[in-house]
Order: structure tokens, then C-alpha cells, then sequence
């Protein structure tokens, strides 16, 4: 519902100011060649802003993607699940993680209600769930190998095009996984090849953009390598520290174990978990997430802003109970945990109540929850009112001066809703947020009272 009381703000006015008239690919090729290499969050934003106008479609986009969001959790889950099991118990597992990742995420205003933000960060999501589900798909030969490997392309390129984080995750999955099929168990070599060349090819794409040069050259203080080691790990694990000590996530993590172990014995899970692939997930988890920190440190010597973290806290999610799932199987093929016919007995199930009782309270209490419904019985409808009387207020003097030099001062946003809102005006009329905002509006400069 939040969505629905989204506006403009940042980039959106930049974009919509370069990408409202001309040709479509002329747009995406510009954008790629001067200024960034997310190739496919590039392609969305000049599609959105193609589609008419920005403030009145702002909302559909911001909540198609979260729609979508879900989705991908849903094929994540039920490929993790190697399509066994209930399909309402799939439902739920993929809802409550989705739910879980949505209301802790770092930075909830970045990616869910912020335009430019979701049309890289969000977009990315989904498809990098979708290309974990697929490749998941393909490592376990579940199919003939044709249509999970075109998936798994498909999805890779668009995922690796939104965002760096995304690449970094899914170049080194692929590329283990490459060299452990191909050159160790020589099964369905021809997928896997085309599936590691798609995402090479992206991964080029991506890097190798020539707006990521003109772009590095305006970040002097990047390039640091030492700086870039040390701070990503002291930050690094600081960010990780604060994530690993939510009870919340331990919650969590304590009701996945029973589905788990549930799903050891009902899948094929169990009989090809071992102690050394165990740790070489641990370590492709620690590593992709420690790269992520690096990358950051290392493009602009700063720590991930919210919208970058809330992509590597993906990463993380997937990561940690993707190894949870082979920790509890490599276990369970040493020596039977119990009977699976007995793991939802009467204790367990109790158990699973009062587990779940006490997680839905702190998912209400210590998470965005709260910040997310005071907002919508408040500031958030007084934020939408004053930003529709700002764009009246611009329309009338617009319509009563119409000289070209117009500057205005428009009303601030008091008590703007934080969960919601990315972005406001300054009052510096000097600032690039201002410029690009009197630019969409055709005035020659503006701020807030």
C-alpha cells in the first residue's frame, strides 16, 4: 500500500530529463557508453521512462517488481525443494522468506519505492533468485539439461546487467560448478558451456562498459587496494556481525531446520551431500559476500550504500541457508537424525508454534513493520498530499509566468516518512537533485522553503 504514496526523487528527474524523447536504443547505448555498464538495469529505466509520464506510472513499475519479488522466491524455494513436498508448505517457506528479507533488508526506501533504485536493485533480485533456481535446475540434472541451461543464460544476463553484487555472486557459483561438472563428472558439458560463456559474456558487458571509466574517473578516491582489503573486511564483518546477531534471523534459521531436515530424507539432497562440498559452499558464501565489500571499497574507498547492501544481503540470505540445507544433509548421511516419518510429531510441531509465535512478534516489533504502518496511517498520505500540491503549485506559476527563467521556492517535506521517502529537494538550488528537478518542470532553478 506504501506504493502507492511513492513520487519522483533523484535520479528519476535526471533520467526522465534524458530519456523522455529520442530514439529507444540510441538512449540505452548512450547511457551504457557514457556513464554506466548495468546494461539491463539501463534498458528498464529507458523503457519505464518511454511509457508516458513518470509521476503518473510511478507506482505500477514499484509494484509489479515487488509482485515479481515474491515469485522469485517462490521458484527459488520450490527449486530448493527439488519440486517436492506440499505445495502449501512451498508457499509458505517462500513467503515468510520473502516477508523476512522485505521488512529487514537495510535500506527499505532504495529498492521498493525509489524508481531508479528498484529498476536495478529490485529487478536484480528477481532475476538472480530465478538464476539461482535454474541453475539448481541444471546441477541437478532433474530435466533434460535444454531448458534449464537457456533459463539459466537468460536470467544470468539480466541478472549480472543490474547490478555488480549479482556478478560477483553468480560468475563464481557458475564457475565452480563449471569446473566440477565439466571437467570432474563430464555431465551435460555442452550446457554448462554455454551457460559459463553467457555469463563471461555478461560479466564483459558489464565491466568493460565504457561509462564505467568516465565514471571511475570521477571517484579519485577509488583504487585503493589496501584500503579496499582492510576496510572491507573491518566493515565487512562488522555488517555481517549486525546481521548474525537479529534473533530474529536465528528464529528463522531455528524453523528451517525441521523443513530441512524434512527435506533431506524426501530428496536426493542427503545422498550427494559431503563434508567437502559443505565447506566449499561455506567458503563461496564467505567469499562472494567479502568481494561484494571489496568491490565497493575498491570503485569509491566508501562503505555500500543502503541500495548496494540491500542486494549483497541477498546474497547473504540465499547463501546462509543454502549451506544450513547441506549442513543438516551432510549430518543426516553420517547417521539418521530421525525418522521421517516422525519429524513433524507432536513435541516438534509444539515447538514450531511457540518458535513461530515468538518470530511473528519480533517480525512485527524489531523490523520495518512499524516504521512501515505509522507511516501509512500518516505521513505517508501528507507526504503525497504536499507533493501533489507542489506539482499544482509549479503547474499555476508556470501557467501565470510564462518566462523561461522561472525559479521557485516550493514547500518542504516536515516530517517526511523515512521508510518511504529516498530523496527530497535541498535548499541549495545549486545542488544536481534541484537541476535535474527544474529541468523536468521547465524552470531555470528551484528549492525548498
Amino acid at each position: 500500500l506504501l506504493i502507492f504514496y511513492t513520487h519522483p526523487s533523484a535520479d528519476d528527474y535526471c533520467y526522465a530529463n534524458v530519456f523522455i524523447q529520442g530514439d529507444f536504443w540510441e538512449d540505452v547505448i548512450g547511457e551504457y557508453m557514457a556513464w554506466k555498464g548495468r546494461y539491463f538495469g539501463i534498458f528498464v529505466t529507458v523503457l519505464f521512462h518511454k511509457s508516458g509520464s513518470m509521476i503518473e506510472n510511478y507506482h505500477y513499475p514499484l509494484f509489479l517488481f515487488l509482485l515479481m519479488l515474491f515469485l522469485g522466491f517462490y521458484f527459488f524455494t520450490r527449486s530448493v525443494f527439488e519440486d517436492n513436498g506440499p505445495f502449501i508448505r512451498t508457499i509458505i517457506c517462500a513467503f515468510t522468506l520473502g516477508v523476512f528479507y522485505i521488512v529487514t533488508m537495510p535500506k527499505v526506501s532504495a529498492s521498493l519505492y525509489w524508481a531508479d533504485g528498484a529498476f536495478q536493485y529490485t529487478v536484480g533480485s528477481i532475476f538472480y533468485l530465478l538464476s539461482i533456481a535454474s541453475i539448481l535446475k541444471l546441477y541437478r540434472e532433474e530435466m533434460s539439461p535444454t531448458l534449464p541451461a537457456l533459463l539459466s543464460s537468460v536470467f544470468i544476463f539480466a541478472a549480472i546487467g543490474s547490478t555488480e553484487f549479482f556478478m560477483i555472486s553468480l560468475f563464481t557459483l557458475v564457475c565452480l560448478i563449471f569446473l566440477y561438472k565439466f571437467f570432474i563428472l563430464k555431465q551435460n558439458q555442452t550446457a554448462w558451456l554455454l551457460v559459463l560463456a553467457v555469463t563471461v559474456a555478461s560479466t564483459l558487458l558489464l565491466l568493460l562498459s565504457p561509462g564505467n571509466y568516465i565514471r571511475s574517473a570521477l571517484q579519485p578516491a577509488g583504487g585503493q587496494f589496501w584500503l579496499s582489503i582492510t576496510h572491507s573486511i573491518y566493515y565487512g564483518s562488522a555488517t555481517l556481525g549486525t546481521w548474525l546477531a537479529r534473533p530474529l534471523f536465528w528464529l528463522l534459521t531455528i524453523l528451517f531446520i525441521p523443513v530441512a531436515i524434512h527435506l533431506v530424507y524426501i530428496t536426493r539432497i542427503r545422498r550427494e551431500a559431503n563434508w567437502i562440498r559443505l565447506f566449499l559452499i561455506f567458503g563461496l558464501f564467505l567469499g562472494q559476500l567479502w568481494v561484494s565489500f571489496f568491490a565497493t571499497w575498491w570503485a569509491g574507498a566508501t562503505h555500500p550504500p543502503g541500495r548496494a547492501l540491500n542486494s549483497i544481503y541477498l546474497v547473504f540470505l540465499v547463501g546462509w541457508f543454502m549451506f544450513i540445507l547441506e549442513f543438516v544433509a551432510v549430518f543426516a548421511r553420517v547417521r539418521p537424525l530421525v525418522c521421517v516419518e516422525s519429524i513433524f510429531t507432536v513435541p516438534v510441531k509444539i515447538f514450531m508454534i511457540i518458535t513461530t509465535s515468538l518470530f511473528a512478534i519480533l517480525l512485527v516489533t524489531q523490523t520495518h513493520v512499524p516504521d512501515a504502518y505509522s507511516a501509512l496511517f500518516g505521513p505517508a498520505k501528507e507526504y503525497d498530499h504536499i507533493m501533489k500540491s507542489r506539482y499544482a503549485y509549479i503547474d499555476q506559476a508556470r501557467s501565470a509566468s510564462p518566462d523561461r527563467k522561472l525559479s521557485l521556492s516550493v514547500q518542504s517535506v516536515e516530517d517526511s516518512p523515512r521508510i518511504l521517502v529516498f530523496s527530497d529537494l535541498s535548499r541549495d538550488k545549486m545542488k544536481w537533485p534541484n537541476g535535474c528537478y527544474a529541468t523536468y518542470f521547465g524552470l531555470s532553478a528551484i528549492d525548498i522553503k
